[in-house]
């Protein structure tokens, strides 16, 4: 219930709501990965990209094939301009469910810059 709340405050982009009731499911369930999860893309919403990045490690830990934390924490990466980083961090993400659109596009799309391009 309390996710289903958190979750109805992202979608209306109330993000101190959302991780008001964030910090309430990890504290019920704190082995719980996917309250991690939605707690860091949360606070990258809020633009915490720092805190963010510490949750998704926290649900790493918890489910090491996160797809979703490890796109994530790609994403924040490539925010942050390490486009090195955050295409090693797609193709792990692919390696796990390899029809993730979202990172098949980032990985085409960094493929030139990080890969080089073919002569």
């Amino acid at each position: 219930l309390v996710m289903s709340r958190a979750q109805t405050a992202l979608k209306a982009r109330e993000t101190e709501l959302a991780i008001e009731l964030l910090d309430r499911v990890i504290a019920l369930q704190p082995d719980w990965a996917e309250g991690w999860n939605q707690r860091a893309n949360a606070l990258f919403l809020a633009g915490d990209p720092i805190r963010s990045m510490i949750d998704i490690g926290e649900a790493l830990k918890r489910e090491p094939r996160h797809f979703g934390a490890i796109t994530g924490l790609a994403t924040i990466l490539r925010t942050q301009g390490d486009d090195k980083r955050a295409m090693v961090a797609y193709r792990r993400a692919l390696e796990i469910y390899p029809q993730l659109e979202p990172a098949k596009e980032a990985v085409e799309a960094l493929r030139p810059e990080i890969d080089g391009r073919d002569a």
